[in-house]
């Protein structure tokens, strides 16, 4: 190469240079270049045994990316959702989220259920995005992963407690093997006084009377179900009415009976029972959580699950912290607002903890004549 073309050529590569430079330096600041959508990927069980609570899920982050985007978008920029289906399944949703940040390019991550999400937290970390998520178990253990839902101890907490104010002395437990379960039993132990016998089950099973059986062996006072509503749930009240079980207490860890499609068949049955269930719907006497909860019967033509209402609240909080940060900020500037959260929301007030976790908590409801009333420890 001649000098001349050198000559020619060195100013243009240093600027060309500084110009990268600089576009670089802007890029480590914000994920959000002027004029471009911010885009939210979601890995969630949409197909599959659990696929209730993904679509709910999806459903939340819908409507409000809709109303948002009606609004004016967040500084401007309309929300843009791309959503994976993981079916719950801890590989799938390793391979959804690097596809989510790798091809699809997403600015933010929601996830959902604690294996699943605890295997991708990492992946989340090591990319510096900011993710939210949907699961029982606490994952929020660095800067950028955060969790919304009630904590499953505190669940069993609050179960147990139930448990002494109503006498039970003996406890038959019949739970499904599931990551949380144990969370769940830990805190029923720490607080009940009743003697616990359990079984286990798994997804797919249909025949519960086995263990429905030597429950009844162990001459309870009350039978705790613990599980996802839906056809396990289903066949085990309905074995439990057929071995002649249903003269005890029922209880419910995981809102099992809570949803329509459990309550609406078994109606009779948890009056006769005093069913005592957890609950995390939205509350329909708080204006917010109604307007949530009609706006959503409109669309959906379905009344709606928590799951819904706590999906919606986390995007209008990541909202709220985008633009308190500004187009300008760093993901951790974002991160640190979001932890700053103190949102009246459509499942309530929504507060993280100094790892990310929610600090949310489950309540109690009891089925009678009038329907679910709120039960008081």
């Amino acid at each position: 190469m001649n000098s001349s073309l050198m000559k020619f050529l060195l100013p243009v590569v240093l600027i060309v240079g500084v110009i990268a430079l600089i576009f670089g330096l802007s890029k480590s600041q914000s994920r959000y270049p002027q004029g471009t959508a911010v885009k939210i990927g979601a890995s969630y069980a949409l197909t599959g045994p659990i696929a209730s609570f993904g679509i709910e899920y999806r459903r939340g982050l819908e409507l409000a990316a809709d109303e948002i985007n009606n609004s004016g978008g967040i500084n401007g920029k309309k929300v843009e959702l791309i959503f994976e289906d993981d079916q719950g399944d801890t590989t799938k949703a390793l391979q959804s989220v690097n596809k989510l940040i790798n091809i699809d390019k997403v600015d933010y991550l929601f996830t959902a259920f604690s294996s699943p999400s605890q295997a991708t937290a990492p992946i989340a970390e090591k990319n510096k995005i900011i993710d939210i998520s949907s699961t029982v178990d606490k994952v929020g253990t660095g800067n950028y992963v955060f969790r919304d839902y009630w904590d499953m101890t505190d669940q069993g907490a609050a179960t147990g407690k139930a448990t002494n104010k109503e006498g039970i002395k003996r406890l038959g437990v019949i739970a499904l093997n599931f990551g949380d379960t144990q969370d769940f039993m830990t805190g029923l132990k720490s607080q009940t006084k009743a003697q616990i016998h359990e079984e286990r089950f798994n997804f797919g099973d249909t025949d519960f009377k086995t263990q429905l059986s030597k429950i009844a062996a162990f001459n309870p006072d009350a039978i705790l179900v613990y599980g996802f509503p839906g056809a396990e749930a289903t066949k085990i009240t309905q074995q439990i009415v057929e071995l002649g079980l249903d003269n005890k207490r029922l209880f419910s860890g995981s809102t099992v009976y809570i949803f329509p499609f459990m309550t609406k068949p078994f109606a009779t049955t948890l009056v006769k029972m005093g069913a005592i269930d957890t609950w995390y719907t939205p509350d329909s006497s708080n204006n917010k959580s109604k307007t949530f909860m009609d706006t959503y019967k409109t669309k959906y033509n379905e009344d709606v699950m928590g799951d819904a209402a706590y999906t919606y609240d986390d995007l209008y909080a990541l909202k709220a912290a985008i633009e308190k940060s500004g187009n300008s900020a760093s993901t951790e500037t974002i991160a640190h607002n979001l932890l700053q959260t103190n949102l009246d929301g459509a499942g309530g007030t929504l507060t993280f903890d100094s790892k990310g976790n929610s600090m949310r908590h489950a309540v109690l409801r009891m089925y009678t004549t009038q329907g679910w009333t709120p039960y008081n420890l």
